[in-house]
């Protein structure tokens, strides 16, 4: 899985930190079906100008993407659990392209 994190998190701090360990979770979740994917991870803000960070997994089927304040990204269990369940919703956008692909109609030939 290829990582991208916005230079807006840093390298040191709660953010980076957190970022990190988030990393190191989600680096075991995916196995072999996370070749193809990819995070992203940016800083950004609420309406109420309160800072997150967007994590967004994306792939040849589409995207998901979830925010974490700095306490989601202390809490190692939590964060195994949200993580996981984001990579599950990646996984159902695929399942469905797949599906859609399946069940597409045969484009009708010469001698149709």
């Amino acid at each position: 899985m290829r990582i991208e994190i916005d230079n807006k998190i840093g390298e040191q701090g709660a953010w980076a930190e957190g970022v990190r360990r988030a990393n190191e979770i989600l680096k075991m979740i995916p196995g072999r079906s996370g070749h193809a994917a990819s995070a992203n991870w940016e800083l950004k803000q609420d309406e109420k100008g309160r800072p997150f960070v967007s994590l967004t997994l994306a792939d040849y089927a589409g995207t998901v993407a979830d925010k974490f304040t700095p306490d989601d990204l202390k809490n190692s269990e939590h964060l195994w659990e949200r993580l996981h369940h984001l990579w599950g919703d990646l996984l159902q956008v695929r399942s469905r392209k797949q599906l859609d692909e399946l069940l597409k109609p045969e484009p009708l030939g010469k001698d149709a």
